[in-house]
């Protein structure tokens, strides 16, 4: 159903329909935007989730060894060793999210290289089109640049990704 209330049946319609809500499209190129930066973050979470018990363990043996060699004294002057405490505790804490983020195929690095080719069309696209790149002009003009094969196979891809998500939104 459109904001106009005519129903459309046809996946593509759907999708483009979708696009054309300023919220729908600002939401996805923030996550375009971002794609490299999730990688990032993604990779980094499963270094601390591999380490991160070693780590808080770690953090939490020395923090007691110092407490007892020094008992009522602080080499660490005005570092808050409670705090160390908590956060090695923190670190230990966040590890059933993290691994729960490493089991999920979020990481796998066929998924990072989509979100990445992704993000770099989506930068190449803003800059083009701030740079006065195509102007879709009127319909006409749109449904003749379908003609293009750079858009077929965007376009193709965006579908079978709908059609996907769609699957698995139904199971």
């Amino acid at each position: 159903m459109t904001s106009n209330g005519v129903a459309i049946d046809d996946p593509m319609d759907q999708v483009v329909e979708r696009l054309h809500d300023p919220k729908v499209a600002a939401a996805l190129v923030m996550v375009l935007d971002h794609a490299e930066s999730l990688a990032v973050l993604a990779a980094g979470a499963d270094g601390l989730l591999r380490r991160g018990e070693t780590i808080a363990e770690t953090i939490g043996d020395e923090l007691q060894e110092l407490r007892t060699a020094n008992a009522g004294s602080s080499p660490l002057g005005d570092v808050d060793v409670a705090a160390l405490t908590r956060l090695g505790g923190s670190v230990t804490a966040a590890g059933p999210a993290l691994e729960q983020l490493v089991a999920s195929d979020m990481l796998r690095s066929d998924v990072i290289d989509v979100l990445a080719m992704a993000a770099d069309a989506a930068v190449d696209g803003r800059d083009r089109a701030a740079a006065g790149g195509s102007d879709p002009g009127g319909a006409l003009a749109l449904l003749r640049s379908l003609k293009d094969p750079e858009v077929q196979r965007g376009l193709a891809f965006v579908l079978e990704f709908a059609r996907s998500l769609g699957r698995r939104m139904g199971a």
